[in-house]
């Protein structure tokens, strides 16, 4: 795990995937990768049920990660937890100020 990350906050998995949509929308992240079983999906976010994506994935799997090319990060939702890793400490900031409001 690279050494800026936080938590994507929520007490479901659904609360956890429209909340980690919703930043992803306020931060114009329009095109995502979805990883499945090893393999990266492009994903379309604003024309795809996002949060409901992310439940049959975790559903289905487990756990659903995303990644955001333009920002450079991940978002990993589980059952438990959900958790975001970016690579500079800018980025963070940006994450934190979505998630921790």
């Amino acid at each position: 795990m690279s050494m800026h990350w936080g938590e994507v906050p929520g007490d479901t998995v659904r609360d956890r995937a429209v909340r980690l949509a919703g930043a992803l929308a306020e931060l114009a992240q329009r095109e995502l990768l979805l990883s499945q079983v090893g393999v990266l999906t492009p994903v379309h976010a604003r024309v795809t049920d996002l949060p409901g994506m992310i439940e049959r994935e975790v559903t289905e799997h487990g756990s659903a990660t995303l990644e955001s090319p333009h920002l450079g990060a991940r978002f990993t939702i589980s059952v438990d937890t959900g958790l975001w890793e970016a690579p500079t400490p800018q980025v963070a900031d940006l994450l934190r100020a979505k998630f921790h409001r």
